[in-house]
């Protein structure tokens, strides 16, 4: 018997299992959309989720920062990303403009240009930084890292409390110098 041809003994309409499945997909829907809704206006009410609280970003930390890595702060044999390119980073800490609009910690290189960009939280003195890029040994993976932080005037310091990432770049780049606020 072929599904295309199928004829119902009572002499009606032949459907395929195809069609059937597909009026019933309809049904299902049309049952969905005469849900929404409700009362005898006809006016669709709707219930809206509490907002998600959004991560605090303290004040003095938001802003622009440079620093300049030296020869010594290199690793021996140091990976492209801090040999290739200019020996002047800048750091840039926005409330926004991250995954889902949050938080972001932008790294840059004054030549190569952006290396990475993380959604962080801020709590006490310490900075987790989500999702932040690791290339070692050539494949990609992402870890949560966390920094200490300490801002006086003008100057961000960061040390590392924990760090997965094998090729230490970001490491190297966030906690060898000080960082200098430009704006």
């Amino acid at each position: 018997m072929s599904w295309n041809k199928l004829t119902p003994p009572s002499g009606g309409v032949a459907v395929s299992p195809t069609t059937r499945l597909a009026f019933v997909a309809l049904a299902g829907c049309a049952a969905m959309l005469g849900a929404c809704g409700g009362g005898s206006s006809g006016a669709a009410t709707h219930t809206i989720a509490p907002a998600a609280q959004s991560p605090v970003v303290p004040a003095t930390l938001v802003g622009r920062y440079t620093t300049t890595l030296r020869p010594s702060d290199l690793p021996a044999n140091p990976p492209p990303e801090l040999k290739d390119g200019s020996s002047t980073w800048q750091l840039t800490v926005a409330r926004s403009g991250g995954i889902d609009n949050g938080p972001a910690v932008t790294i840059a290189n004054a030549k190569l240009g952006v290396l990475e960009s993380s959604n962080f939280a801020a709590r006490g003195d310490t900075l987790l930084l989500r999702h932040e890029n690791c290339a070692a040994a050539g494949t990609r993976h992402f870890y949560d890292n966390r920094y200490r932080y300490a801002v006086s005037g003008g100057t961000l310091r960061l040390t590392t409390m924990s760090n997965d990432c094998t090729d230490r770049v970001a490491q190297t780049i966030l906690t060898s110098r000080p960082w200098h606020r430009t704006r």
